[in-house]
């Protein structure tokens, strides 16, 4: 069912949800989360190759992270989310980090480690199982432990699994493809 009450009946379901960054509370991140901040080097680290960039660190992994960078630039700096006062650049872009001493560091992205969780709570909600971060729990398939429901993307790869967009888009084929054979076997079983 959704808000406005409209109820809504299919034979199968697919949670694609993905995750939520949770963000630090830092003035200027929010407003520059995927434009000059980030959280994957491999989908945004070759972009800032040999220019100076920030790690912030407001979960684990983050000298994970930063040696990751360094394969595309040496000017890696790796900050703790609690030191950092502001990011300051005009519009979206990035162009210092300002530090609560005072002091400030270049940079042209920031790239933040910070912990993730499922997006909805849906899966919950239809009685699928999930583990201890709240990801569904599915098998090769998309498959989840309720009839009828499929989960795909980043909602079922807890970290440290990576959350792409490839990966979430082959999912979505995954689950379709299965899908489709489901019905095909549920309507031959019906004849």
């Amino acid at each position: 069912m959704f808000a406005d009450g409209t109820i809504v009946r299919a034979r199968t379901a697919v949670i694609a949800t993905g995750v939520r960054d949770e963000l630090p509370p830092i003035n200027g991140l929010a407003a520059r989360w995927g434009k000059s901040a980030f959280n994957c080097p491999f989908c945004d680290g070759w972009e800032h190759r040999d220019l100076p960039v920030v790690v912030i660190a407001a979960g684990p992994g983050a000298e994970h992270l930063a040696t990751m960078l360094r394969s595309w630039t040496p000017d890696v700096t790796l900050v703790d989310a609690s030191d950092i006062a502001e990011l300051k650049g005009p519009g979206n872009t990035l162009e210092t980090i300002e530090l609560c001493d005072g002091t400030s560091i270049l940079a042209t992205a920031a790239f933040v480690r910070a912990p993730m969780s499922p997006r909805s709570d849906i899966a919950r909600q239809l009685g699928c199982v999930v583990d201890d971060g709240g990801y569904i729990v599915a098998d090769q398939d998309c498959v989840t432990s309720q009839a009828g429901v499929w989960a795909a993307g980043d909602v079922r790869r807890p970290p440290p699994a990576p959350h792409q967009v490839v990966l979430a888009a082959a999912d979505g084929s995954t689950a379709a493809i299965s899908i489709h054979k489901a019905l095909i076997e549920r309507d031959q079983r019906e004849i």
